[in-house]
């Protein structure tokens, strides 16, 4: 008889955003939706910083990555996040993401992602190789998307100030695949250095 097949997860680190935070968002959204644009929005529900991700991992490593955002979280204590402007990715050309960005806090998150990826490595996870930009999807677009005012909705929330939030813990999170959108399922929470004291 062959040994069970261990079950493969979508893995990622994040900072989950606060329900006032979630809401800023859902507003700026509504904004443009308004318009008659109609990419993919995030559902607010989602909407998270990324750390780092893992994409697919042996459920049995779940654990390593925990304890290396258990490890990166040590020495970060809390702190605010703030959330402003808008981008796209890529920015020029095509656009196949829009973002809001990070406008308090940018300098805590890069710290722990850097020290996500130390702790990662040291559990024999490869290096990540792109640069860290903190921001917050709320859309992504494919060919045939319909985004009249485009521009112009990037331009508008160009300084808009969307609000803050004090950041106590990261999540190891799961991203399961659906048709109408992924599900992301809290697979651990890791208190930051001074939060879990």
């Amino acid at each position: 008889m062959s040994p069970p097949v261990e079950r493969a997860l979508r893995v990622f680190v994040a900072v989950s955003l606060s329900p006032p935070l979630r809401q800023a968002v859902r507003t700026l959204q509504h904004s443009w939706s308004a318009t008659g644009a109609q990419p993919r929005w995030v559902d607010p529900e989602n909407l998270h910083v990324t750390l780092r991700f893992l994409g697919l991992l042996p459920e049995g490593r779940v654990g390593d990555v925990t304890g290396a955002a258990e490890e990166a979280s040590r020495d970060v204590g809390p702190f605010l996040l703030g959330l402003g402007s808008c981008g796209r990715f890529p920015p020029r050309g095509s656009p196949r993401v829009l973002w809001v960005g990070i406008t308090d806090g940018a300098r805590e998150l890069a710290a722990l992602a850097s020290a996500l990826d130390a702790a990662l490595r040291r559990r024999r996870f490869p290096r990540e190789e792109r640069a860290f930009r903190p921001h917050v999807t709320v859309a992504r677009i494919r060919e045939g998307d319909r985004l009249p005012g485009l521009e112009a909705w990037l331009e508008g929330c160009g300084d808009h100030e969307l609000g803050q939030m004090r950041v106590e813990a990261i999540h190891v999170m799961e991203s399961q695949l659906r048709p109408q959108g992924p599900l992301y399922r809290p697979l651990a929470v890791v208190p930051l250095g001074r939060a879990g004291r």
